[in-house]
């Protein structure tokens, strides 16, 4: 794995799952680590786990103040963001379009549209500044597939990365690199029960596989596998430390 040495990172939805994975492995690779999320208890405990070099601020992405009250608080603490990760997501749930619940489906691209957007807002002023930077959206295999998940989920997916490539137009002339990483389902808690679930009841301590698990999901479709956190998450790591790892915007 190449080096992150000092390098600065927030991490939204950095609190369990798959921002909670990538903290503890940016930590290992020799970054300094905001974490952020709405459970306070949970990411204080998770900063003081993982030592010295993690920090935890409270932050709802839904709400702007707190997103940029969580890039103020960075600032405070380190003076510079080197790597933004928007990561912080919902449930995927199945509903038929006659059925759709509007409000559901604006909360969705609430957290994983707006959020990341009210965060690029935020950061991009100061990577600028530094002539460096970069951004990584936790999109989803669902963003490009569809029918593999929920309708709120997906279509909140694919607007996450559009918003990508809209925003490589502008941001790689100020030395800012921005990409998504697309995963297929991963075992965390947020997948922890069907896709058909309510995510409100869904696990935050799932049993993660010791392989790969093939997943049938409703409407015939079949994703080949559920996959684990570190290997999903070296992409991350990557295109972080590396200048030229991938074009900006890409998946």
């Amino acid at each position: 794995m190449l080096s992150l040495e000092r390098k600065i990172a927030v991490i939204t939805g950095g609190t369990s799952g798959i921002g909670a994975r990538t903290a503890a492995l940016f930590v290992e690779e020799g970054a300094r680590v905001v974490i952020a999320g709405r459970r306070r208890e949970r990411g204080e405990q998770l900063a003081r786990a993982l030592g010295e070099f993690a920090r935890f601020v409270r932050t709802d992405v839904a709400v702007e103040a707190d997103v940029r009250a969580m890039i103020e608080q960075t600032i405070t603490w380190f003076g510079r963001i080197d790597c933004l990760v928007n990561n912080a997501g919902t449930g995927s749930q199945w509903v038929r379009i006659a059925e759709v619940d509007l409000d559901r489906f604006d909360a969705a691209i609430a957290v994983h549209v707006r959020g990341a957007l009210a965060a690029m807002k935020y950061a991009v002023p100061i990577m600028a500044a530094q002539r460096s930077g970069s951004i990584i959206t936790v999109a989803s295999v669902n963003g490009v597939r569809a029918g593999l998940g929920g309708l709120y989920y997906s279509v909140a997916k694919a607007a996450a990365i559009h918003l990508t490539r809209c925003a490589a137009v502008e941001l790689g002339e100020k030395g800012i690199r921005i990409n998504t990483v697309s995963p297929g389902p991963i075992a965390t808690g947020i997948f922890g029960k069907a896709p058909a679930s309510n995510p409100m009841k869904q696990t935050r301590t799932p049993t993660t596989p010791k392989s790969p698990s093939p997943r049938s999901y409703p409407g015939g479709n079949r994703c080949p596998m559920s996959g684990v956190l570190t290997t999903s998450l070296k992409p991350c790591c990557f295109s972080r430390a590396t200048r030229r790892a991938w074009s900006p915007g890409t998946t």
